[in-house]
């Protein structure tokens, strides 16, 4: 007769949970916009965000109206400490105080024990001597009352109750992808997510090139209005009928 191998319940009960995990590595598929939209709860995609920002920068102008001026700054922090200056150690400070700078011996010690009243799973108590010798006694009385001939053990899954409700399929993952990757920064041709600090860092670097390219194509009030006094208004151009038109050119040609 063949050699029967037999797996016990909880390691059985082990397998099915671990069927049951298998999907926590997964989420529910994402829609991604082509480019930033306005009441989109949808991310972009890394070249949508890539060409969005480039073409705003490049074919815009940059409000500077809540940029700081040099001088601003500069007043702003004349009075603040560098943080070179700001002390990080507490060897930097005097211990006024009197805090303890080193523990006492303990060499000799160790922490006082708990002892469990039966052995218990996932302690690290040590056990009362009365616990042990019941829970031993217990054990040997339940195996002699309880034995069961090789015969009755059951050998398939099929022959146990399913009472747990434990998983017999997998679940639908239809509706699932793949964890995402995301990208540092801004990039061409990927489909990627961008983290946020990235797309700010991205953006912030673009409008310093445009503020840098622009500070000396800008016009003042005055001097825009000096151009525009140069130029003719509509209204300054009369408008001839056909008969007007016909008598200034009957006059031309005479």
């Amino acid at each position: 007769m063949a050699e029967q191998h037999f797996i016990g319940e909880e390691r059985l009960k082990d397998l099915i949970r671990n069927i049951g995990n298998l999907a926590n590595t997964k989420q529910n598929k994402l829609t991604f916009d082509e480019a930033p939209t306005d009441n989109s709860t949808n991310p972009v995609t890394s070249k949508g965000i890539k060409k969005y920002v480039d073409d705003t920068v490049t074919s815009g102008t940059v409000d500077l109206t809540n940029y700081a001026t040099k001088t601003y700054v500069t007043a702003a922090i004349s009075d603040k400490a560098n943080r070179s200056e700001i002390l990080t150690k507490t060897s930097q400070l005097t211990n006024d105080a009197g805090f303890l700078t080193a523990h006492q011996d303990i060499s000799g010690k160790q922490d006082k024990l708990t002892f469990d009243n039966d052995p218990t799973d996932s302690s690290d108590n040590p056990v009362k001597s009365k616990g042990i010798k019941k829970y031993v006694d217990d054990k040997i009385t339940a195996v002699n009352t309880n034995k069961a001939d090789k015969s009755d053990i059951p050998t398939k899954v099929s022959q146990l109750t399913n009472d747990k409700n434990y998983l017999t399929i997998h679940q639908d993952i239809s509706g699932k992808q793949d964890k995402l990757t995301f990208d540092n920064d801004p990039t061409e041709n990927s489909d990627n997510p961008v983290k946020s600090k990235g797309i700010k860092l991205y953006v912030d670097n673009k409008v310093a090139v445009v503020l840098t390219n622009q500070a000396t194509n800008y016009y003042t009030k005055a001097q825009v209005n000096t151009e525009l006094d140069k130029k003719l208004n509509k209204d300054d151009f009369v408008e001839l009928s056909k008969t007007e038109l016909q008598s200034i050119w009957d006059s031309i040609i005479v």
